[in-house]
């Protein structure tokens, strides 16, 4: 399998406030994109694919659970990072991100 990303700041935006997260080995890959307009949106989607990142490595160390389980929790673990970096200095207040999320698997969750 090929994979290929990249982010584009687009015509409206001065800064890019995309992060990606790509893990051919993983088979993971994600989108966020900062909420524009909105302070801080660069940050909570950086934030927002590091924790991913950990949280999905971490996962998968430990296979009790299936794909499913383990997206949502990634996904809850991030929120809750974000949510605590906007608390963190009064300037982030609202910042936020969207996420997309996939984990690519061959039909067979034991092997994920």
């Amino acid at each position: 399998m090929e994979v290929g990303a990249t982010t584009d700041v687009g015509l409206q935006r001065a800064r890019n406030e995309d992060a990606l997260l790509v893990d051919e080995d993983a088979r993971v890959f994600a989108v966020a994109d900062g909420l524009g307009g909105h302070p801080a949106g660069h940050l909570a989607s950086r934030i927002a694919v590091d924790t991913l990142r950990r949280a999905l490595h971490r996962s998968s160390l430990d296979r009790d659970e299936g794909p499913d389980q383990v997206l949502s929790a990634a996904l809850r673990e991030a929120h809750e990072a974000v949510l605590e970096g906007a608390a963190e200095d009064p300037s982030r207040t609202g910042m936020g991100t969207t996420v997309v999320l996939t984990m690519l698997a061959d039909g067979d969750h034991e092997a994920w």
